[in-house]
């Protein structure tokens, strides 16, 4: 299988990178409409097995039970790797629906060979979040496993960026707004349907859609970038907290702190089921967009501001900076 890679750098419109670099990496409409209904044959099946973005209390390739006996595979991201793999290769959907679900890889360590993706000089972003703060996972329901399935494994869900910036560009909201509605011209009432299924009101609005520009840089130490899956790149590893340079701020709960602006620091955020390491002007600049935060006395005065815990939108812009481990 060959998979033409992103250029070092670009600076146009998104229409363009996706027309010339990322449309020709996708599978045909064909292949992702029998996957669809290979995973929903599969789903009505009597004892499914959900492959689902593990959460706190759950151990990757793990399989448990849920209360009402359902059955949960916690993954990281591997699964759409795998998928997005079988489905632009010429390899025949096997006939045994549970085998090819039950054998899934549960980490990017065991996806092997079909690591094109990243080897190509791509990240694979999501038009839906895999995960969302609902952690109390012995209490999920059998439609809320297939709606996490949905968006976990279905090639629907997973858009193409070059990994330069990619933890900014792969959550840009218009960037997801556009790949949506051209996916929905691609893969037509799948892709409809999958929207309905996976997050319901999260098709596009009727009328026009901006074509976002799209631009990065040469940039092989993007503080933000990792390099191969499940490791961090080398100048993360290099500002880690066991590093003398002492340039990682970590906290078990989101803080912003006004000396740090401009200051180039990375913060570990561990919290919740997950690890988090960013920036901290990525959540600074994420906070002057979206609250009220800076606004406060507590910033104005004291120089800092900090949540008990993160909102759910906060979570689903910390979801692009999670260490996979």
């Amino acid at each position: 299988m060959s998979i033409a890679p992103p250029p070092s750098q670009f600076d146009g419109r998104f229409s363009e990178f996706y027309e010339r670099f990322v449309e020709p990496n996708l599978p045909s409409a064909d292949r992702v409409q029998a996957f669809d209904s290979v995973l929903r044959q599969y789903l009505s099946s009597d004892d499914p097995i959900h492959v689902v973005r593990y959460v706190r209390g759950q151990t990757r390739g793990t399989a448990c039970r849920t209360s009402q006996g359902w059955r949960i595979f916690p993954t990281d991201n591997a699964p759409v790797w795998w998928t997005h793999a079988l489905l632009h290769s010429e390899t025949a959907l096997p006939e045994d629906k549970a085998a090819l679900f039950e054998t899934m890889p549960h980490h990017f360590f065991k996806v092997a060979r079909f690591q094109t993706l990243n080897q190509a000089g791509y990240h694979a972003a999501h038009i839906l979040s895999a995960k969302n703060r609902d952690t109390d996972w012995a209490s999920w329901t059998r439609a809320e496993l297939g709606r996490r399935m949905l968006v976990n494994i279905h090639p629907c869900n997973v858009f193409l960026v070059a990994k330069p910036e990619w933890t900014r560009n792969g959550g840009r909201p218009d960037i997801i707004a556009w790949v949506t509605r051209a996916y929905l011209r691609r893969y037509g009432a799948t892709m409809e349907r999958f929207l309905a299924d996976g997050g319901p009101g999260a098709s596009p609005k009727n009328g026009p859609i901006d074509n976002p520009v799209y631009r990065y840089e040469r940039d092989t130490d993007d503080k933000a970038t990792q390099t191969t899956a499940g490791s961090l790149s080398p100048a993360l590893r290099q500002n880690s907290p066991k590093s003398k340079a002492a340039c990682t701020r970590t906290t078990r709960r989101p803080m912003i702190w006004r000396d740090l602006v401009g200051k180039d620091v990375l913060l570990e955020i561990s919290m919740h089921d997950g690890r988090y390491l960013l920036p901290h002007d990525d959540l600074v600049a994420w906070v002057r967009e979206h609250t009220t935060a800076l606004e406060t006395a507590s910033w104005n005065e004291q120089g800092v501001y900090t949540w008990p815990r993160a909102t759910g939108a906060m979570m689903q812009f910390l979801q692009r900076y999670e260490v996979q481990e």
